[in-house]
């Protein structure tokens, strides 16, 4: 029984630590295309709209996507596919 009592707690942290790596700085937010910054907060505010905790977790994801896409050369940084 304590194995299983276990076991949502170390999920959990697990969730937070991975969550907590995937989060950008503001300045980082900054460098990513604003257009598309704007297009994924309005997103997440319409799939999210009372649960702000899920539209932070959202934004946090996109802006985190677009970053990686745009280090690995498939967005240019003003947005453009390539």
């Amino acid at each position: 029984m304590k194995r299983l009592a276990l076991t949502p707690a170390l999920l959990i942290g697990t969730a937070t630590s991975a969550y907590c790596l995937d989060r950008l700085t503001p300045a980082e937010i900054a460098s990513l295309p604003q257009d598309q910054v704007a297009v994924a907060k309005r997103g997440c505010a319409a799939q999210w709209p009372n649960d702000f905790e899920m539209r932070l977790y959202c934004e946090d994801k996109q802006f985190s996507a677009m970053k990686k896409l745009i280090d690995r050369g498939s967005v240019s940084a003003k947005g453009d596919k390539l």
